[in-house]
């Protein structure tokens, strides 16, 4: 049984919260949490800090605005659905200050809504995993032996205990000249010189924090993670740095950072990697003034390899056109897996036209490839976008590709539909009827 979420729900509308408080119980079960105001909701926060909140923005009292304001100064990270019949262009700018999940229309897509709420979720798990990790990892580096090193106040070695010492090979403090090069080259290992501005040195080290992980690298040339901590004795100005190793820690906290953002069967990014990354290119599309367009694409009749095949050759052939796009993508461009048989490609610089030329490339292409063992003959469908504005969202920006594939799918499959070809295309239904 999945994990029920709690549910902050602000609405002082009667219909609409009994509609919507009903659906967002099947994700919160008895933790949903409902407010007829934003005073009442802001109250309601503070007092059981749920997981998520889900709020009108028109109310009495305080505006859903206002409020989620003041929650976000409580909790900077707090994920935030609005749901509104405004549409003033002030609301969404708004909305992107206050970095909120999603923004949805009334009367509110249930669909949708379900699709957001689980997005969260998602994140929340994955970030609940993260520091699950964290915990042990810090556990486990407790029960490390530690290297440690005291440093004069100008930075040289003075001290090492036998397990640095034998770390960087040195005979104890007898070599001190040696035992200061190669205690700093660990920290600065292209450098030529060193013991130059050793003082410097020592401030860097120091700097920001009083502890934090670093990478250094050793004599023998072996890259060796650490967490590294000092402390001054304030009467004689030395320093004593203690490193605990936590190599094999970081590689496999590093390969559970990855496998967050990529994809296991592909290596591509995945759905999480890409949202990422996504709102990273819009906001640098805005802040450059630059275009930036996005393919969403899907195997035609992926269905029947599995069904005939069986799943080990659909994933064969997954793989296969997974390593295709990339092979066919444009430098700077971002490939990912969106999910099933589904992929996007992130094309910054890249206007809507250009963009569609390069889908219409990989659907000419795809009929030459032959994938997986089997050497399978496939099509697939194209929806294109493009970036509008800074009110675009990440959501709707990948929706209007979406429902440019859906098209390209429900009119024969095998073909490229643009936005603005999906929007002449419904003018032109609407106008014959």
């Amino acid at each position: 049984m999945k994990q029920k979420r709690s549910i902050l729900f602000v609405e002082d509308e009667a219909s609409v919260q009994e509609e919507l408080s009903a659906f967002l119980r099947r994700f919160s079960g008895d933790r949903l949490y409902i407010a007829q105001d934003g005073q009442e909701g802001l109250e309601m926060f503070e007092r059981y800090r749920p997981e998520v909140v889900v709020s009108d923005i028109i109310m009495p009292h305080l505006n859903g605005v206002e409020m989620v304001r003041k929650i976000k100064e409580i909790e900077p990270d707090q994920p935030v659905i609005f749901t509104t019949a405004n549409s003033e262009l002030s609301l969404f700018v708004d909305m992107v200050a206050l970095h909120v999940e999603a923004y949805l229309p009334k009367p509110v897509d249930l669909d949708v809504l379900g699709e957001s709420l689980q997005k969260i979720f998602r994140r929340l798990e994955m970030q609940e995993r993260y520091e699950r990790q964290r915990t042990i990892l810090n556990e486990v580096v407790q029960l490390q032996s530690n290297y440690l090193a005291v440093l004069d106040r100008e930075g040289n070695v003075i001290f090492l205990n036998d397990r640095f010492s034998q770390f960087l090979q040195i005979d104890g403090v007898q070599e001190g000249q040696r035992a200061t090069e190669a205690f700093w080259k660990m920290f600065y290992p292209s450098e030529i010189h060193p013991l130059q501005s050793l003082p410097k040195r020592l401030e860097e080290l120091r700097s920001n924090t009083t502890e934090k992980e670093c990478d250094a690298v050793c004599l023998e040339h072996l890259k060796k993670s650490f967490k590294i901590g000092w402390s001054e004795v304030e009467e004689t100005g030395h320093v004593i740095v203690t490193l605990v190793e936590v190599t094999k820690m970081m590689q496999e906290r590093r390969h559970f950072e990855r496998r967050a953002i990529v994809d296991e069967l592909t290596g591509l990014k995945n759905r999480f990697g890409f949202n990422q990354k996504i709102v990273e290119e819009m906001l640098q599309a805005i802040e450059k003034r630059k275009p930036l367009s996005l393919i969403v694409t899907d195997l035609d009749f992926f269905k029947s390899v599995n069904d005939r095949y069986g799943h080990l050759v659909g994933d064969e052939v997954l793989v296969e056109f997974a390593r295709f796009l990339l092979r066919h993508a444009p430098d700077g461009a971002t490939v990912a897996r969106w999910g099933g048989e589904e992929f996007v490609v992130l094309l910054p610089g890249h206007k809507l036209e250009k963009a569609k030329t390069l889908a219409e490339k990989l659907r000419t292409l795809l009929h030459q490839e032959r994938l997986s063992s089997h050497e399978l003959q496939l099509s697939a469908s194209f929806g294109v976008a493009r970036q509008h504005s800074f009110e675009e969202t990440p959501t709707t920006f990948f929706e209007r590709a979406d429902r440019a594939l859906y098209k390209a799918k429900e009119s024969g499959r095998d073909r490229v539909v643009t936005e603005d070809e999906l929007s002449r295309l419904q003018a032109s239904s609407n106008s014959s009827q």
